[in-house]
């Protein structure tokens, strides 16, 4: 069941647009300088009109904010992303997001965002990337963590929000000097964690007392052994007897052959190298078939990895002369 927009007074012109928001105050904590903090307040149009959020602003440098996914229909959801500043602000901050909304009818939602960046703690780099890794592999990633001003500071414990068992962190000091201490962590991505995204916290756990802890960002993607790209290819619109010619990567961690190709149509061809390597490049040739409309096909490729077969799929629209 959705709902339709009801205006009785200013303050009920709001209210409506509130409704929509799971949240409207976060607050980021303790932070490190040049760490990527970054909150998303999601929101989701319950009503049956169209909803168009067109601007954010923000009250304060401290805090950039833009929208994802503004145009929205019944169900549909987006977000206020808003990111801390935290390489050009230090101490404590607070800022309002005026978010604007001019459908179905004109209304401003407001959101708060603070924290405490702390100028005497830095990480290099602000956020950890494994980037695409292939599941079965492990993946690594440095960083430097730096506190100015005193001596006697240490890192006492590193935790996460992720499971303990797929996320493993070593930590090296590496100097204590004229105020200044230096740890390197490398946090290390598992081979166990299933295809799909990852993303998640560390909390950097001090001796400062007060419970005090600083998170640190860390994201990625972990695909399939074998990987296709793209896995889809559309063609058109083609004439019939038209061919066309295209180029298919299909990637591994370790290097493989290609030992065999088979296609469920005529229209379709797919050559590949038969050497080794970890980068395979196919070339796909389709002809167009005399039969006009939507035409798809399969190229079912088999490897010596021992993996399944990967299918590359192919959709073409031919038109002839009675569909111009």
């Amino acid at each position: 069941m959705f709902l339709a927009v009801v205006m009785t007074s200013p303050i009920g012109a709001q209210e409506w647009a509130r409704k929509m928001f799971k949240e409207r105050e976060h607050d980021f904590g303790i932070v490190a300088a040049d760490s990527e903090t970054v909150h998303r307040f999601e929101f989701q149009n319950i009503f049956e009109e169209d909803v168009r959020v067109v601007s954010v602003r923000s009250s304060c440098g401290c805090t950039i904010a833009s929208i994802e996914n503004g145009e929205l229909k019944t169900y549909e959801k987006g977000a206020v992303v808003a990111r801390f500043n935290t390489k050009s602000f230090r101490d404590h901050r607070q800022a309002t997001l005026t978010v604007r909304i001019d459908r179905p009818y004109p209304a401003e939602v407001q959101l708060i965002v603070k924290g405490n960046i702390r100028g005497n703690v830095a990480f290099e780099p602000g956020a950890i990337q494994f980037g695409d890794v292939f599941a079965g592999q492990k993946s690594d990633c440095k960083i430097r963590v730096t506190h100015y001003g005193s001596p006697r500071w240490q890192i006492t414990d590193v935790k996460t929000t992720f499971d303990h068992h797929q996320i493993k962190v070593g930590l090296s000091e590496l100097a204590r000097q004229n105020g200044q201490v230096q740890y390197e962590m490398l946090v290390q991505l598992q081979e166990n964690v299933d295809p799909g995204y990852v993303q998640g916290e560390l909390y950097i756990e001090t001796n400062e007392g007060n419970r005090i802890r600083y998170p640190l960002a860390f994201n990625g993607r972990v695909v399939p052994p074998l990987q296709i790209s793209p896995p889809i290819l559309a063609f058109g619109p083609l004439e019939p007897g038209e061919t066309v010619d295209h180029r298919v990567l299909l990637k591994s961690a370790t290097p493989f052959r290609i030992t065999g190709i088979t296609c469920n149509d005529q229209c379709l061809k797919v050559r590949a190298n038969s050497e080794p390597g970890k980068l395979q490049i196919m070339t796909v040739t389709y002809t167009a078939g005399q039969d006009t409309g939507q035409h798809q096909c399969q190229a079912r490729i088999v490897t010596d990895t021992g993996q399944e077969a990967t299918i590359l799929t192919t959709i073409a629209m031919i038109e002839g002369e009675d569909d111009e």
